[in-house]
């Protein structure tokens, strides 16, 4: 009997385990800006935030690589791919998720990389909670190349 007791918790124990490093391994599928620009350019993440951190926003960087808009779209790609989520997580209606992203590609057709419009808002995923809560959250100077960085709360 003990054994089967001791059978059984280890077989939960490991169970969770598995389950914690499978959603774990899944959260690192988002990117970030400089993650999305290294791939799409080939220069190194700390060089491309070294360029951020001088003043050169990474709408400014895609374009001197040509690559503003693989890089816009690459990041609408992401937001997507999380609202669906979070939809189906019952997070976010289809409604919401809808006009969120309707949100996401109109700043995105604005955004020319040159940081003009930085602060316009944009879409920074931190989900959870109302749509005002969620609109909140996914804001923070898209156009002008900031794409997605918000002033955290």
């Amino acid at each position: 009997m003990k054994r089967k007791k001791l059978f059984l918790s280890m077989l939960i124990a490991v169970s969770l385990v598995l389950g914690l490093a499978v959603v774990s391994f899944a959260a690192t599928d988002w990117k970030k800006p400089a993650e999305i620009l290294s791939d799409l350019t080939g220069q190194p993440v700390d060089d491309i935030q070294a360029a951020r951190q001088n003043g050169e926003s990474y709408g400014q960087q895609a374009v001197s690589k040509n690559v503003l808009e693989a890089f816009k779209q690459e990041h609408i790609a992401q937001v997507k791919t999380r609202l669906e989520e979070e939809v189906a997580a019952g997070r976010l209606t289809d409604d919401e998720s809808d006009r969120l992203l309707t949100e996401l590609e109109t700043r995105a057709e604005a955004c020319d990389g040159t940081a003009q419009n930085q602060g316009q808002g944009g879409l920074r995923l931190k989900l959870g909670g109302s749509e005002k809560q969620n609109r909140n959250n996914l804001g923070g100077g898209f156009g002008g190349g900031r794409f997605g960085q918000g002033n955290r709360p």
